[in-house]
């Protein structure tokens, strides 16, 4: 029977025999991950000019995708490339190529998670299966968890939590740990550009976030799950405000 080292060390030297297709099948997972980005920017631009009446969040993205020319197809692919790359992240939390602390490896484990969790919508919105409205399924989560045992506490742990990813976005962005991951030398020019993109958009989603966590904690303080509020919600809210169109139109 193999010991846990010589199962890591077959499972280090599998990766770099298939580095290739591995990396090429992460690409896809990026890809998918930047092409939901960009479309949720789209509508939330289109929600700020008060042309759009649809979701804005993941869900609005996904079901915006599938309505395109070869979006089926598209949403298949973007399935195949989350699931890839959660399986990564759940390898490397299991056989530590890089060698990396206990806290990364819990981390690496919880992203699989939720891309199992992106993979799996993905492929309901391609195979034309109904949706529920996001920020319905927050508000009937609430509803569920504040009728437990502690639930008002637990409902406040998950706007903390999204004050933390928050914090962790504003962190990114003031500091340059975001730069490790952008390989700027293989780019023509400095980078400077897609740093200063990169920074934009690390706030964005803090602001996003920021805003999420706030929501929840005021459904747990009041007991009250209509004060919780999705992504869809979260820019109603904010295109809604004074100046909102403006700072939406900054948020897309």
């Amino acid at each position: 029977m193999s010991t846990a080292a010589e199962i890591k060390s077959e499972g280090r030297e599998l990766a770099r025999d298939n580095r290739g297709w591995v990396q090429a099948l992460m690409s896809v997972g990026y890809a998918a991950r930047g092409l939901i980005y960009i479309v949720m920017g789209v509508l939330a631009l289109q929600l700020a000019l008060g042309r759009r009446r649809g979701e804005t969040d993941r869900a609005g993205a996904l079901a915006e995708i599938g309505e395109k020319p070869f979006g089926k197809a598209l949403l298949i692919a973007m399935t195949v490339g989350f699931l890839a790359y959660g399986l990564w992240h759940l390898l490397e939390a299991g056989l530590n190529f890089e060698g990396e602390d206990t806290v990364h490896r819990i981390l690496r484990t919880a992203r699989f998670v939720v891309y199992g969790v992106f993979a799996w919508s993905t492929l309901q919105f391609a195979l034309r299966e109904k949706q529920e409205n996001g920020d319905k399924q927050s508000k009937d989560f609430v509803a569920r968890v504040l009728d437990w045992p502690a639930g008002r506490w637990l409902v406040a742990l998950v706007g903390l939590l999204f004050l933390g990813m928050a914090a962790y976005q504003a962190r990114q962005a003031w500091g340059d740990k975001f730069k490790e991951n952008l390989k700027t030398w293989e780019m023509p020019g400095d980078g400077t550009v897609v740093e200063n993109l990169a920074r934009v958009g690390l706030y964005a989603r803090m602001f996003v976030f920021g805003l999420i966590g706030i929501f929840f904690l005021q459904a747990a303080w009041t007991a009250d799950p209509k004060k919780a509020k999705g992504i869809d919600d979260t820019l109603r809210g904010v295109a809604e405000a004074k100046y909102g169109p403006y700072a939406l139109g900054a948020l897309a």
